[in-house]
């Protein structure tokens, strides 16, 4: 299978004109339905059937697949990806987290609900619903404990 062949998207154009022109606070809906669209296609199983949080190695992502996988959103993002781009993001959520990152579009962290909960770099667990008081407590309980042990 060749990143031709890999999903009906390219007929549209490049979907990155989709994601820009898109408001905001839509285009992690627009590119997790079309991350499920062509991973869908990629490993032959309804879209649907496709987790935020499901490890995509486990629905059938293999190597070779994975490649494909990389190319085709190079492609039809215009960014360049490393090679082990789903063994770095290995779930949906994760990976749609990054892509608009990587393509400059992430938005506020409050309109991006979950946005990068996997890149290695933020490889922090922390609740995307919790208010500002909350947060701040989290904050304060990490900076105190970093005092302590410097």
């Amino acid at each position: 299978m060749s990143t031709e062949d890999f999903g009906n998207a390219a007929a549209a154009g490049r979907f990155i004109d989709r994601l820009t022109g898109a408001p905001a606070l839509q285009r992690r809906e627009l590119l997790t339905d079309f991350l499920r669209d062509q991973l869908g296609y990629a490993v032959e199983i309804d879209k649907m059937e496709i987790a935020l949080d499901d490890r995509l190695m486990d629905l059938g992502i293999d190597s070779l697949k994975a490649v494909e996988v990389k190319l085709y959103l190079e492609e039809e993002l215009g960014i360049e990806l490393g090679s082990s781009l789903l063994f770095d993001y290995p779930t949906l959520e994760g990976l749609v987290g990054f892509l608009l990152k990587e393509a400059g579009l992430a938005g506020h962290p409050a309109a991006e609900a979950g946005a990068g909960r996997e890149t290695p770099a933020d490889r922090v667990d922390v609740p995307v619903d919790l208010s500002e008081e909350q947060l701040a407590d989290l904050l304060e309980a990490e900076l105190a404990l970093l005092r302590r042990e410097a």
